[in-house]
């Protein structure tokens, strides 16, 4: 088995991953993966409607649609669409940084199966989605703000039937994407910290860590964003703020954990480098304070200290201010659709009541 290199120009994610494989035979890739995702959720929405003859809930005493809930469910299709089609993006997106990483970690071949391990899609996250989307989906059933406060339909209503199935989805692709981020940003953090190879005088070599990172953090502010129309429409579930603060958790760990594991290998090259630096500037100071009566003055001692003074300013996190500032800029954007949507639930609260 190869290294990274190997791993990421050859056979890229598994095939086994049949998301990804749905992805690949679209034209538009991920984002064809996405929007078939949402028409397929659209299509099971109208086919239950259709068998069920009246979701009540969608329904106005008249027997006319709701437009309002309506619009809510085109937002929970939107909101699967989205979180397949991130997932094989942040799938894809990673094979690619290990590519352009390939030239900047050791190539030891015992090594290469820990880095193949990142591109792996283990057996046991899509169950585990599964049995996340259940919780969620009961969860969900069992909120009274779901209900906007009218009793809660009983078995085999085919309205908590739905209510049941978009939230079991939902959950399900929701937790296939963060999980799958959170594996791949353990696995970048250790790729960093037991792989890379530092030069101190080049930090920008660390840029595919620092991509990583933003993706993630994009992925995570969108979903945020479109989790937050239900604020707006003043639907939101009671499980919505907690969702809020795990993706802030999960953004900011995203960002900063696959650098954190370069940033131990940058303290420890640079603790040798400034040692070894150090030792040199000792050897000179002996000849500077007690010369030799035939020897002339010369530049080491000052080139030394100069290399020092060099080597004491790098950086122990790669990450340049630009990128900080666009981290930083993303975390705001997500936290200003949920304050806004809050805002205008407040007002509209203010004018109607």
């Amino acid at each position: 088995m190869g290294g990274v290199g190997t791993a990421a120009r050859g056979a890229g994610p598994p095939e086994r991953d049949w998301l990804l494989r749905l992805g690949r035979g679209s034209p538009l890739g991920a984002l064809g993966l996405g929007l078939g995702a949402l028409v397929l959720f659209l299509a099971v929405f109208a086919l239950w409607n259709g068998v069920g003859s009246s979701l009540a809930y969608w329904r106005h005493a008249d027997g006319s649609l709701n437009g309002e809930q309506l619009f809510l469910e085109v937002v929970n299709a939107v909101l699967f669409g989205y979180a397949l089609g991130a997932y094989a993006v942040a799938r894809r997106g990673a094979a690619e940084d290990l590519e352009r990483l390939a030239p900047v970690l050791d190539g030891r071949e015992d090594d290469s199966p820990a880095r193949c391990w990142i591109l792996r899609s283990p057996r046991w996250l899509l169950p585990a989605a599964l049995a996340i989307g259940v919780l969620g989906g009961l969860v969900m059933v069992n909120d009274p703000r779901v209900w906007d406060g009218e009793p809660r339909p009983a078995l085999p209503d085919p309205t908590l039937l739905w209510v049941f199935l978009r939230n079991f989805l939902l959950s399900s692709a929701s937790s296939l994407l963060f999980l799958t981020d959170v594996r791949l940003t353990r696995g970048f953090a250790r790729l960093g910290a037991d792989h890379a190879v530092v030069d101190l005088l080049d930090m920008r070599r660390f840029d595919p860590f620092v991509r990583k990172g933003q993706r993630s953090v994009v992925i995570a502010i969108v979903y945020s964003s479109l989790l937050s129309i239900f604020w707006v429409r003043g639907s939101a579930a009671s499980l919505n703020v907690p969702i809020l603060v795990l993706i802030a958790g999960l953004a900011t760990a995203a960002f900063l954990l696959p650098l954190s594991g370069v940033r131990q290998r940058i303290v420890a090259a640079k603790r040798a480098e400034l040692a070894r630096v150090n030792e040199a500037i000792r050897g000179e100071r002996a000849d500077v304070l007690d010369p030799p009566a035939d020897a002339a003055p010369g530049p080491r001692l000052a080139n030394l200290i100069a290399y020092r003074g060099l080597v004491e300013g790098v950086h122990e996190w790669p990450v340049s201010a630009p990128a900080l500032l666009r981290f930083g800029f993303f975390l705001l954007l997500g936290l200003g659709s949920w304050l806004g949507a809050a805002l205008v639930e407040r007002m509209l609260e203010s004018v109607l009541g």
